[in-house]
């Protein structure tokens, strides 16, 4: 019970408290709180041809594409903590990966984790 306790802690603590560092390699924080995701959920299936994104925290750009390197991604420009994709509508049955970053002078930190889902009808 201990270690599950000091697991959960682990988790919220990061999730609560992560912020942007300014390099791949090094721990200097910029003081950038990066977006956490929340919908649609990491592999969740028969989403919207036009979804409804969701992140805590503020973003000002989310990526969707179909591959997780975000070649050739679809970029929108968002504020706030959601957002409703426009047309045109996402293709059905397809599984699509998104991230939703937060633009600090002329770098975006983008979220920590990339989630995927899969379209419906």
């Amino acid at each position: 019970m201990k270690i599950l306790s000091f697991a959960v802690f682990i988790a919220l603590f990061s999730v609560l408290f992560f912020q942007a560092c300014d390099s791949a390699t090094d721990s200097k924080s910029t003081g950038v709180a990066t977006p956490v995701l929340v919908q649609p959920a990491d592999t969740s299936t028969g989403i919207s041809l036009n979804p409804l994104f969701k992140w805590t925290g503020n973003a000002d750009k989310l990526l969707i594409s179909t591959n997780a390197n975000f070649n050739n991604p679809r970029q929108e420009n968002v504020t706030g903590n959601e957002f409703t994709l426009p047309a045109p509508p996402l293709s059905a049955h397809q599984t699509y990966f998104w991230k939703a970053g937060v633009t600090s002078g002329s770098t975006t930190y983008w979220s920590t984790m990339i989630w995927r889902f899969t379209t419906g009808n």
